[in-house]
């Protein structure tokens, strides 16, 4: 069988045996290769870097969107910068008290490659009344909008100094997420790998939304090697795991994951 090779760090990478290539393409802002690989299914790559697979994407969507929203009394109206898969999207509408979200993407061709080749993602929140997508810069709607919302989600590229998002990682991006929030809001996002040998993209990260909140929450997933982060100018409420604020079950995230949200090993605590 044939394999795809993804590139991790200079001297080091991942080899997954394919079974089968779904699509291989340019898209205009990336290019896009959607394989599916022993073991793990259906995976979606973007420039040769893994962005999710069948057997774990579950994982990642849950601990970037529900430690927030559990601790925001009543989340209503929701932004999300990013979440093409449709997966973020996906379990925000989990929690009954959303209004609305608005889901704003520049790559409108991820977007349909995905409804097409990956829905079990999306589940149908594509569909979803409460859902508004718009094709575009998630800096531009923000700067245009006067609307204020509970929780921003950034479900961003990984940083790196030449990511095409790099953009959304100023310090001028998070005032300006700060302007948008409506008040006791919330801003959550994904920091980035939290190994020892690839934590450089989360310290970066990790320091810019620390000069931009006077609050941040910043929390590892095991099983991910990533992490997470919870932003906020006034600390935020512990909140309560409450299944009764779901319409649907989580399948990794639990009332004991809540409780012990943050705890950051040593070695991470030393390089912030």
């Amino acid at each position: 069988m044939n394999q795809y090779r993804e590139r991790l760090g200079q001297g080091e990478e991942r080899v997954f045996t394919v079974e089968e290539t779904l699509y291989q393409g340019q898209t205009a802002f990336q290019h896009v290769d959607i394989i599916r690989a022993t073991g793990y299914g259906r995976v979606l790559f973007l420039n040769g870097e893994r962005q999710s697979s069948e057997a774990d994407e579950f994982i990642y969507h849950e601990m970037l969107v529900h430690p927030t929203l559990f601790r925001h009394p009543a989340p209503r109206r929701i932004f999300l910068a990013g979440g093409g898969e449709g997966a973020v999207s996906r379990e925000i509408l989990k929690h009954t008290s959303v209004e609305t979200i608005t889901q704003v993407d520049i790559d409108g061709q991820l977007i349909e490659l995905c409804r097409q080749y990956l829905p079990a993602w999306s589940q149908g929140a594509y569909e979803d009344p409460r859902l508004h997508l718009i094709i575009g810069d998630a800096l531009a709607h923000l700067r245009q909008t006067d609307e204020r919302y509970d929780i921003i989600f950034l479900d961003l590229p990984e940083w790196s100094p030449d990511t095409p998002a790099r953009e959304l990682y100023t310090p001028e991006f998070y005032a300006l997420v700060r302007q948008r929030l409506s008040p006791g809001g919330l801003m959550a996002l994904q920091v980035g790998p939290v190994h020892p040998v690839h934590l450089a993209p989360f310290i970066n990260v990790a320091q810019r939304v620390r000069a931009a909140f006077a609050h941040v929450i910043l929390y590892p997933v095991t099983e991910l090697r990533w992490g997470f982060g919870i932003c906020a100018d006034a600390p935020p409420p512990a909140g309560l795991f409450d299944a009764a604020r779901l319409a649907a079950p989580l399948r990794y995230y639990n009332a004991q994951l809540h409780a012990e949200l943050g705890a950051l090993p040593t070695y991470i605590q030393q390089a912030l």
